[in-house]
């Protein structure tokens, strides 16, 4: 029988070879022209916004709801902000970073607006409480965070003083995790017990939380409350419902104490 002509040759380890070095010098050439294309790019972008004198930082903007607002030349000392240097130079993320540490500060988003201005937004934190006395350096927020009251929008707002919190040496940042059923008890008052008004509160008792409210009838009432039972939001229901059946009734005593498993006892 005759051998298959039609069989193909294996081919050539030259061959090979041969193709190999042309992939090579194809990656190559290709590899040269990306590198060209971004070093392009790297220089047109140099020449055109992070050398171009146009870009010269001149302005910062502040918006925020509370003290932040228009603090635009205490801003530029604390981030070390330099006048004149490029925008693009500005690190944004560090910027927003350095922000977020102003203890007062929950958030702040900053962008470049061109040619020369940079815009912070920030959100800063609501105090909820002074700390141990009416005139004291320090407030907190919900998460229990101190900041300076006088960095924070306490000064436009009238809170609490909580008691009973002890003496170390405060900082800004801090978190005052003991301070919790106080605060739990305070934002509970505010989102749904619009006709209370907090005035002080003490912790000192590991057991109780012992405070002072204004009805909205005018009076102030002494009330002592466990830190943990059935919930704030009903033992503050259980209290508003016996202020309103005293008043009604004449009964004019101001001290009540829900200790007693929810019942409300005035003395």
């Amino acid at each position: 029988m005759a051998k298959d002509n039609n069989k193909k040759n294996p081919i050539s380890i030259p061959d090979i070879k041969t193709k190999r070095r042309r992939a090579l010098i194809l990656l190559s050439i290709s590899v040269v022209i990306i590198c060209a294309v971004i070093a392009f790019f790297i220089l047109l972008k140099s020449l055109m916004f992070q050398s171009n004198p146009r870009f010269a930082f001149r302005e910062l903007s502040v918006a925020s709801p509370g003290y932040w607002n228009k603090k635009d030349a205490e801003l530029i000392r604390y981030l070390k902000l330099q006048k004149n240097s490029n925008i693009f130079s500005i690190d944004i993320r560090k910027v927003r970073s350095d922000l977020r540490r102003i203890p007062s500060v929950e958030d702040a988003r900053v962008v470049r607006i061109l040619p020369d201005t940079l815009h912070i937004d920030i959100t800063e934190r609501t105090p909820r409480a002074i700390i141990n006395y009416p005139r004291s350096r320090w407030v907190v927020d919900e998460n229990c965070i101190v900041m300076e009251r006088r960095r924070s929008i306490a000064t436009q707002i009238k809170i609490p003083v909580i008691t009973g919190i002890p003496h170390g040496k405060l900082a800004g940042g801090d978190r005052l995790p003991e301070i919790k059923p106080a605060i739990n008890l305070i934002n509970t008052i505010i989102r749904n017990f619009p006709d209370m008004e907090m005035l002080q509160l003490s912790i000192s008792d590991p057991e109780q939380l012992d405070f002072y409210i204004r009805y909205r009838n005018g009076s102030t009432y002494h009330v002592i409350m466990p830190k943990v039972n059935r919930g704030f939001d009903f033992m503050l229901r259980s209290l508003q419902s016996a202020i309103i059946h005293a008043y009604r009734l004449g009964d004019r005593r101001t001290t009540y104490n829900l200790s007693f498993d929810g019942q409300v006892v005035i003395n």
